[in-house]
């Protein structure tokens, strides 16, 4: 069996950048409130948003969903995206499905229709790669119960 292991250093570094992700992007007070009613068009809640939506960009990174109730603002998903298609994915959660993807509008929309808000942080990660790592590291860390990430439910279930 063959076994590679990164230096010491690059460890550090990894640790760093996933503990500065993880600082920035699950601080609620870093979350973007979109402008979206229950039931609204999608042509509207695109136009709505758009400087959400610019600010994302087409950089490669992750991203938290949150929900704003009454009582509190709440992680609810962690996911990642590729840089060119980084704006879209979010487009995919918020405004409008694709078919052939696995999004989170279903449960977006359950939450406005509740009457709570939704938004999202997101980060840029660079290399690119690496952002695969910090989500899979940041998923394994959920433990709410009300997360909508499949990998964090089988844990909690096991």
């Amino acid at each position: 069996m063959l076994t590679y292991s990164l230096s010491e250093d690059a460890t550090v570094a990894i640790r760093t950048l996933l503990s500065g992700v993880r600082n920035d992007l699950l601080n609620p007070a870093n979350a973007q409130i979109f402008d979206m009613k229950h039931g609204d068009d999608p042509y509207n809640r695109d136009k709505n948003n758009q400087s959400i939506l610019n600010s994302i960009g087409r950089d490669a990174g992750v991203y938290a969903i949150w929900v704003k109730d009454s009582m509190d603002m709440s992680l609810r998903y962690i996911g990642h995206t590729a840089g060119a298609t980084a704006r879209q994915r979010i487009r995919n959660h918020f405004i409008n499905k694709d078919p052939r993807t696995a999004s989170q509008l279903e449960h977006v929309n359950e939450e406005l229709e509740k009457g709570s808000k939704v938004g999202v942080t997101f980060i840029a990660i660079n290399p690119p790669e690496l952002r695969l790592l910090i989500e899979e590291l940041l998923v394994n860390e959920l433990t709410d119960p009300r997360c909508w990430n499949k990998k964090s439910r089988k844990k909690r279930a096991a």
